[in-house]
């Protein structure tokens, strides 16, 4: 059996993380994407990726309610191929809601 296209299921993922975080909780619309790392086997997920930063430091602002404290959101992850090489595994993640888009409080 071939071997999945890490690059191509990756890219799918953020494809569906952007759907889900644009029709639910996002104020602004966000495009989640996957960039390669330079380790080979190994693609970076996140808001506004670049090649000089596969990290994504970049909270999006949340919908909230008038009178509501606006809040802010990070996804980040690391995925890869499963140890059989058949489906995308994801290596570790981050998720995080903050006061600021910053990251604070």
């Amino acid at each position: 059996m071939p071997s999945p296209d890490l690059k191509k299921l990756a890219g799918g993922f953020a494809d569906l993380l952007t759907d889900v975080l644009n029709r639910t909780i996002a104020k602004h619309p966000v495009k989640i994407t996957a960039k390669a790392s330079p380790v080979p086997g190994v693609v970076f997920v996140g808001n506004r990726l670049s090649d000089r930063s596969l990290l994504s430091r970049n909270y999006f602002p949340l919908r909230h309610r008038p009178g509501v404290p606006p809040l802010h959101m990070l996804i980040s992850g690391r995925l890869s191929l499963d140890h059989e090489g058949r489906y995308l595994m994801v290596q570790s993640s981050v998720c995080a809601v903050a006061r600021d888009a910053g990251g604070g409080r």
